[in-house]
């Protein structure tokens, strides 16, 4: 059998669930291949494909090309892609957000790994997949793993997103959600895979993916490079005081809106003790780091976000939305109890045993989620033991190769 997964990156929290997935069915015999606009990891079954949709493309022709660039500078786009991105160009930078296309420069489904896979998995595809010419080309079982919600949205990844900025957005919206809509109306055979159940109420709510089949499997996490490790050795590995209470963010970017670090700082003034937090990911949000805020900028590996999940008292993540919350699960194997929100897997898995689930999102409700935290004291091996047990590996791996099987059959 093999298996070909398809993402924009195996960069990042969607990215680097497709590569766990990826890794993990090769390890059960599968023969498994990654195919990606953008690559990070020096892997050989990792393919980079080219932009080779001439349609929305500029021509190959130098001296077309020039007049193209010529006439668009003046205004005129010439292909569809140019069209909405002159369009989103004009919308005030105040109300921009992030917005995706489902039209795109590349047309995979004549791709050597395409035409010799069994299956095609899919993941975080937005500015990868076209959709026009993927899903009328692809005569073969295609399963997408929704890491966000943008699959049932045009060119939107948040609802809040959504209700904040569409009227800006909401021409080339609609035009992108009819591009979807027949786009998947031409797929073949398509099974949708829900990482929480969260986001198996949406599927059955949603416009675009309600009419297909849907399978509730975890997100699956590489649990071989977490360990829980002794607090107070973890603390004096990051050279942190033991005898100050630490709380844990952590985002690809500090400055997304969406990930909450702005209520989680505000939240640390409204202690009544001595509290640091420990920020892990870009930084987009602080112009100068303040003396309570201890900066590891991003973390690549695994070994060192399990010294770092230890090392914390409680990991906070107000987030507004998560496909899944793999940030939730990885502080919780190594054994560190969790505030959060009630979105993505958190509410399916926090109890009074591990942690606290948000009632509503703001700096008072963090605060005093916080203080509950520090006069309680969790059994971190307890809580490292549930996670492992729940998200076993091998239990997600195999239930991926059944749907396979059963697709394939």
């Amino acid at each position: 059998m093999k298996v070909l997964h398809i993402g924009f990156t195996d960069y990042g929290g969607a990215g680097k669930g497709m590569l766990y997935l990826h890794r993990a069915l090769k390890e059960a015999g599968v023969d498994s291949h990654i195919l990606v606009a953008e690559k990070f990891s020096p892997s050989d079954d990792i393919t980079c494909a080219e932009r080779n949709l001439n349609l929305y493309s500029y021509s190959k022709n130098k001296y077309f090309r020039f007049f193209q660039k010529t006439v668009r500078k003046r205004g005129w786009g010439l292909h569809l892609i140019d069209k909405y991105r002159r369009s989103i160009e004009k919308i005030p930078a105040s109300e921009t957000c992030f917005f995706t296309f489902p039209i795109t420069n590349y047309d995979i489904s004549g791709h050597p790994l395409v035409k010799e896979a069994d299956i095609i998995h899919l993941h975080w595809i937005a500015n990868f997949v076209d959709f026009p010419s993927f899903f009328r080309n692809i005569n073969k079982s295609i399963v997408w793993t929704l890491r966000d919600l943008n699959p049932g949205m045009g060119g939107f990844h948040y609802k809040g997103d959504v209700s904040k900025h569409g009227d800006y957005y909401a021409s080339i919206e609609k035009d992108f959600l009819e591009i979807k809509r027949n786009g998947l109306s031409a797929c073949h055979d398509l099974t949708l895979v829900a990482m929480t159940d969260e986001m198996m109420s949406f599927c059955a709510n949603n416009d675009l993916l309600r009419t297909f089949p849907v399978k509730r499997i975890d997100g699956l996490i590489n649990f071989s490079q977490y360990d829980s490790l002794p607090q107070s050795l973890a603390k004096k590995a990051l050279g942190l005081d033991e005898s100050v209470f630490s709380v844990l963010f952590v985002a690809v970017n500090l400055g997304d809106p969406n990930k909450g670090l702005k209520t989680v700082f505000e939240a640390l003034g409204l202690l009544p003790f001595a509290a640091l937090l420990i920020c892990v990911g870009r930084n987009n949000y602080f112009d100068s780091i303040p003396d309570r805020v201890v900066f590891l900028n991003t973390v690549d590996s695994e070994r060192l976000m399990s010294v770092i999940y230890s090392a914390a008292d409680v990991f906070v993540s107000p987030s507004t939305q998560e496909s899944f919350g793999k940030t939730t699960i990885e502080a919780l194997s190594c054994g560190t109890p969790i505030i959060s929100s009630e979105t993505g897997i958190a509410p399916e898995v926090i109890t009074p045993d591990n942690g606290i689930l948000l009632d509503e999102i703001s700096a008072e409700a963090v605060a005093q989620a916080i203080i509950k935290v520090h006069g309680i004291e969790y059994d971190r091996e307890s809580i490292r033991k549930q996670t492992l047990d729940r998200f076993a590996p091998g239990k997600i791996v195999k239930q991926y190769i059944d749907l396979y099987e059963e697709l394939i059959s």
